[in-house]
């Protein structure tokens, strides 16, 4: 037993909200309190969608440590439309207060737990052999990363987007204790890819992904953020039966 992977967990997560930071500090006043539209997502309104997932995951967290599978929760559709509606029109000085203690909130929750109960796929009988690594660093940190990445890419700084997708393949491969969870986190970072043009890349990874979990196929020929590969022969040959 130990907090080893725990810390760096933490520090991971750490890491994705302090580039949410970076990315407020660096916006113009008009752009920092700019609302956008549903189908249109401002800077804003990204912040309060990832803090809202991470209060979901401070939830399934507490679920998780008493040994409880969480409630059943709404589509993420559903959920993602209602909190974009709830938080339309907060001011921003509030939700990054919101965003701050939530993140608190994060480290504290993932602290409670040893390094093996993160690792070992048959911890909690409600994540179905998958170790709960995964659900954490696909929230709070890929998920982090997405978003991050389409706002540079939305005001053109193609650097940094770039930038950050390199970190976070770089820190995922770092991670040797992923396990069970390498095959979802490689399949999310082959989505970040695709979403900014680099199907080779994404292709690559995706592969390796179907290798470890041939299950994920079927996710692949639904999954909306793979939709500019599905004219690839080579991603129709990944997922033909």
């Amino acid at each position: 037993m130990g907090k080893d992977l725990v810390q760096k967990i933490v520090t991971l997560l750490q890491r994705a909200y302090q580039a949410e930071m970076d990315l407020i500090e660096s916006l113009s006043e008009g752009e920092r309190s700019a609302e956008g539209t549903f189908e249109n997502w401002s800077p804003k309104d990204s912040l309060a969608h990832t803090t809202y997932w991470r209060q979901r995951m401070v939830e399934t967290l507490a679920y998780a440590f008493r040994n409880q599978a969480p409630p059943s929760y709404p589509p993420y559709d559903q959920v993602n439309r209602e909190v974009y509606f709830d938080k339309q029109h907060i001011p921003l000085a509030a939700l990054l207060r919101e965003a701050q203690s939530t993140m608190n909130a994060v480290k504290e929750a993932l602290n409670r737990f040893e390094d093996e109960d993160l690792t070992d796929p048959h911890r909690f009988e409600w994540r179905k052999g998958t170790p709960l690594l995964s659900y954490i660093l696909g929230n709070g940190y890929i998920h982090v990363i997405q978003h991050l990445v389409h706002t540079y890419r939305k005001l053109n700084d193609l650097p940094r987007a770039s930038s950050l997708q390199e970190e976070a393949l770089q820190w995922v491969s770092s991670l040797a204790e992923l396990g069970a969870s390498r095959a979802l986190l490689l399949y999310d970072l082959a989505c970040l890819l695709t979403g900014g043009g680099e199907f080779d890349r994404a292709l690559d990874l995706l592969e390796e992904a179907l290798q470890l979990d041939p299950h994920l196929v079927e996710w692949c020929r639904q999954d909306p953020d793979l939709n500019d590969l599905r004219g690839v022969p080579r991603f129709q040959k990944l997922t033909s039966d």
